[in-house]
């Protein structure tokens, strides 16, 4: 008597190559054909938006160089995320800031201004040009 193998088996394998497939896919679209890159990212992002607000907690991201900000404006929350931090002193935001600071940034502009106590410093947005 011959003895087949089993289709089952191959369905298994089949799905678990279509899986590993769709995540590299999923995992390469994410980083490589962002619309353009991390720098359109910030343009189209977060250049636009007009922030007056207190920080209230900053966050590493899960992978690479970049972190996230929440801030408290008058009345919502909102989130910064995917802020590139391995950058020159004068593009190093996220570094700098800490719980309670204020921040601001008018609309169309990368220049973020961070109030401490008595001072304030000035930042440019980070890009990775």
């Amino acid at each position: 008597m011959i003895k087949r193998k089993s289709n089952h088996c191959d369905n298994k394998l089949l799905q678990l190559q279509y899986w590993i497939v769709l995540s590299i896919c999923s995992f390469l679209s994410g980083c490589f054909f962002m619309g353009g890159g991390y720098d359109s990212y910030v343009n189209y992002t977060i250049k636009p938006l007009q922030i007056h607000g207190i920080i209230l907690e900053k966050f590493e991201e899960a992978t690479g160089c970049f972190g996230g900000i929440i801030i408290k404006e008058s009345d919502h929350l909102d989130t910064l995320r995917k802020i590139f931090y391995c950058t020159p002193q004068e593009n190093k935001v996220w570094s700098y800031v800490l719980a309670g600071d204020s921040i601001y940034k008018e609309q169309g502009t990368l220049e973020v201004f961070i109030s401490r106590k008595d001072s304030t410093r000035r930042f440019t947005f980070p890009t990775r040009d």
